[in-house]
């Protein structure tokens, strides 16, 4: 029996998805790595305020008698930042993945 080409859709694999996992399963890792991307930036942000470093600065706002917000401790938003934007272009990766025309 010969081959024959034809255009019917339910005979026709996808280029596209070949070899690609489905859009379920991106979709799960990349909500896997949004978690993450988010749980990294928390625990810099925390152990950058909460060490003990050197560098700690003037107490910016005095919170009890002896704990406040150093100078330095305002750079602790940095990683959080980073996890949060890292997180937002994991979900916005996944949500485009449907057509694949953008990446």
């Amino acid at each position: 029996m010969t081959s024959v080409a034809t255009n019917d859709p339910a005979r026709v694999a996808d280029v596209r998805t070949a070899g690609r996992p489905g859009p379920v399963t991106r979709a799960k890792g990349a909500v896997l790595a949004a978690i993450t991307a988010l749980a990294l930036g928390t625990i810099s942000m925390v152990g950058f305020a909460a060490g003990n470093h050197r560098w700690d600065g003037p107490v910016m706002i005095e919170v009890t008698g002896s704990h406040g917000i150093h100078f330095v401790d305002v750079f602790g938003v940095v990683p959080l930042g980073a996890g949060v934007l890292l997180a937002m272009w994991c979900l916005r990766r996944a949500e485009r993945a449907d057509g694949d025309a953008r990446t």
